[in-house]
């Protein structure tokens, strides 16, 4: 049973990574950035729960959601100088912001 939920919330976070990537557009990727903060969230919020809970979501739907080889990829290929810095600081700030809050909520 534990094998059919981690593959499951795999294919629920690669299908809603799918989703929000539709939203990067050529000189910003958004869908990039919405996909990691939220996962950042979602990490926060899974701070309270069991050990094999947070294993299995964290991994499985919160690791195949978020793109953090995605996000290195974009600065290397299509950003520049303060573009690339300021998408790389805003990935971090936001990602760090939404994962203390998800932590303030639990």
């Amino acid at each position: 049973m534990i094998v059919v939920a981690f593959v499951a919330l795999a294919a629920a976070g690669t299908i809603g990574r799918g989703q929000l990537l539709r939203l990067n557009r050529p000189d910003y990727p958004l869908g990039t950035l919405v996909a990691n903060v939220v996962a950042a969230f979602a990490l926060g919020l899974l701070h309270g729960t069991d050990g094999d809970t947070r294993v299995i979501v964290g991994v499985a739907l919160i690791g195949s959601l978020s793109t953090f080889s995605t996000v290195v990829g974009e600065l290397v290929a299509g950003s520049t100088g303060r573009a690339a810095a300021t998408y790389l600081g805003v990935t971090l700030v936001a990602g760090v912001a939404a994962a203390w809050l998800g932590l303030q909520l639990t």
